[in-house]
């Protein structure tokens, strides 16, 4: 079952990542995203998703999605955008 769920996570399931406007916001959603059992990978953003330079993400599996956007905008901690992380190495934007 072990073995099941580490192949899901690395070879199926996508992953997204949601901008954030500064390295402290991205940092303490990571945080509350972490005290609610969620998984988030803080990130530099990837210079394709940044308009004036240095920017942070954080990188968030797609089981997970939507319920980090939900908590993360309680909190008024988001308010970038999502992006899911395609196959080919582009991103696509995605409204939630």
């Amino acid at each position: 079952d072990y073995f099941l769920y580490i192949f899901r996570e690395a070879f199926i399931m996508s992953n997204y990542l949601l901008t954030a406007r500064s390295l402290t916001f991205a940092q303490r959603g990571a945080k509350i995203l972490t005290k609610n059992s969620i998984s988030a990978t803080l990130l530099r953003s990837p210079r394709q998703l940044t308009e004036n330079g240095c920017s942070y993400c954080l990188k968030i599996s797609e089981r997970n999605i939507r319920k980090s956007v939900e908590i993360l905008r309680s909190t008024g901690l988001f308010t970038g955008n999502v992006y899911k992380v395609l196959d080919n190495g582009e991103y696509e934007k995605v409204i939630f």
